[in-house]
């Protein structure tokens, strides 16, 4: 818990330097890149997610909005870092499920029963990859995790 709130006290101070540094102009051009790494990871996985969906591909606009609500939810609403990794597992699969739990929510509002059958078992199995993502960082960084003791 220590370590996560001077994590977030860091990056508070580099946010607040950064700004000093780069003054309004510049801000908003280092904030349009990151702005455009994070619409291109949502995009990619809304391609990763229409892949999938068989015979009842996403329209145009279902894409666009899944692409919002994940680019807000895991890519800007979300970060965690190896810091994390001291986390006990139960909490970080809280943090990350209730991120990826707010995406399905609201795009039940426009995806077809079918089309959210199969975003939930995309949801649950991306859950299990970045499980086994998080135990191979911790495996490769040697931290003990709660679940290896």
């Amino acid at each position: 818990a220590e370590a996560q709130s001077q994590r977030d006290e860091d990056q508070r101070q580099q946010d607040s330097q950064r700004r000093e540094i780069l003054g309004p102009e510049g801000e908003a051009f280092y904030e349009s890149i990151g702005d455009g790494m994070r619409n291109a990871s949502a995009k990619n996985l809304v391609n990763a997610i229409q892949q999938n969906m068989g015979g009842e591909p996403l329209t145009q606009e279902q894409s666009d909005k899944l692409q919002g609500l994940i680019k807000t939810e895991m890519f800007t609403g979300m970060s965690l870092d190896d810091t994390d990794l001291f986390r006990p597992l139960d909490e970080w699969t809280q943090i990350v499920n209730d991120h990826q739990q707010n995406v399905v929510r609201a795009a039940a509002g426009f995806l077809t029963p079918d089309q959210m059958g199969t975003l939930n078992k995309l949801v649950a199995l991306n859950l299990q990859q970045l499980q086994a993502q998080r135990a191979q960082r911790a495996k490769t960084l040697r931290i003990k995790t709660a679940a290896q003791n």
